[in-house]
């Protein structure tokens, strides 16, 4: 960050089942208009039918009320690799609880070539970029909006190569 980053930490989500275990990141950082945002970066797990994802996002909930207690007046940005479509139930407690999706037609991120482990290749050309997985959200007051969020996706470079998922990209504005 081009500004102060003042605290730094991480939660561990409890472990579902036998599964690796996951967490979120952030860090809290002092604006120049003299507020506080919070910068939530985290991968959620990836059962099929999202209980998994369910169980954290609940724990994503409380982490992130844990951290608004702690600042006056604070701005919320949470991003990441969510492993679920918008209807699984992950995605509906996050919104309500307050965390609003920035863009909710932008696109599907996964897969992002055709060469996904586990699917027929014929398969992969016609799904890629099917699912929507990615996303990011913010909780404020007002002093961030998104100004444009898009799918990063170069087909003549090899940068989809190197995850499964396309980079979903965010400018954010402080106003």
């Amino acid at each position: 960050s081009k500004f102060p980053i003042l605290q730094i930490k991480t939660h561990y989500y409890q472990r579902y089942k036998k599964k690796t275990q996951r967490n979120a990141m952030t860090c809290l950082i002092d604006l120049p208009n003299k507020k506080l945002v919070w910068v939530v970066n985290t991968h959620l797990g990836c059962h099929f039918i999202g209980r998994e994802q369910a169980q954290q996002s609940r724990e994503l909930v409380l982490f992130i009320h844990s951290l608004e207690k702690r600042s006056e007046i604070c701005e919320v940005v949470l991003c990441g690799d969510f492993n679920s479509p918008p209807w699984y139930s992950c995605i509906r407690e996050l919104k309500r609880h307050g965390l609003r999706d920035v863009a909710n037609n932008y696109g599907g991120t996964f897969p992002s070539h055709e060469r996904v482990v586990g699917m027929p290749k014929s398969l992969g050309r016609c799904c890629r970029k099917f699912l929507r997985l990615d996303y990011v959200f913010l909780r404020n007051g007002g002093g961030i909006v998104c100004k444009i969020v898009y799918v990063y996706d170069d087909s003549s470079d090899t940068s989809s190569l190197a995850s499964d998922h396309l980079p979903v990209c965010a400018v954010l504005v402080i106003i």
